[in-house]
């Protein structure tokens, strides 16, 4: 994990996506995706995707095209969301996880002032219709302790969202990896 991308990662990358955080007096917790695939059902997993010729060269611009995509445009919060992360970008105050096998980049944020923690809320408002004309794959959002990611990682036990809900124990291989290379290391103590 670190603040600065390799010449090489920037130009190479192939996927990115932003996954934002909070911090709690018992850890983190992730804004994931809850995304259910033909093959193994449904997963928990970080809003990315591919990277499209229309994005700048940045891995941050792939990762906020497809969080807006994977959260259905909540059009009122996106430009805000933009604002801030480019903000947080030029501060410094953004991590870069990259995962050399998938190409991919996992941009991890902190977002000031409880932005985003009623998205999964408004996520939940959305109708199909709108869901479906962003190109939205994501049935649900959830914001996710990391000690329930490491327990879906595991496979040992039930896993819930912070407000309790039941989530699928199962973890995009993103996710996973992320998870399994020590994730709470990569943003240090709450």
């Amino acid at each position: 994990c670190s603040q600065k991308l390799t010449t090489r990662e920037e130009k190479y990358f192939r996927a990115s996506g932003l996954l934002p955080y909070y911090s709690t007096p018992a850890g983190p917790c992730f804004l994931v995706g809850v995304e259910h695939r033909k093959k193994g059902g449904a997963q928990l997993t970080v809003l990315g995707g591919k990277r499209e010729l229309t994005d700048g060269g940045h891995p941050v611009d792939t990762a906020l095209r497809e969080f807006n995509e994977e959260s259905g445009f909540l059009v009122d919060v996106c430009p805000e969301v933009d604002k801030a992360v480019r903000k947080a970008q030029a501060a410094g105050r953004l991590l870069y996880t990259w995962q050399r096998g998938a190409q991919y980049f996992c941009v991890l944020w902190e977002p000031a002032g409880g932005l985003l923690r009623d998205w999964p809320k408004r996520f939940a408002a959305l109708t199909p219709a709108q869901r479906t004309k962003s190109g939205c794959q994501m049935e649900t959002l959830h914001w996710v302790p990391l000690a329930a990611l490491i327990t879906a990682r595991s496979g040992k036990g039930p896993v819930t969202d912070s407000t309790g809900s039941p989530l699928p124990a199962k973890l995009s291989y993103t996710l996973s990896d992320l998870v399994s290379g020590g994730l709470l290391d990569a943003i240090g103590p709450s």
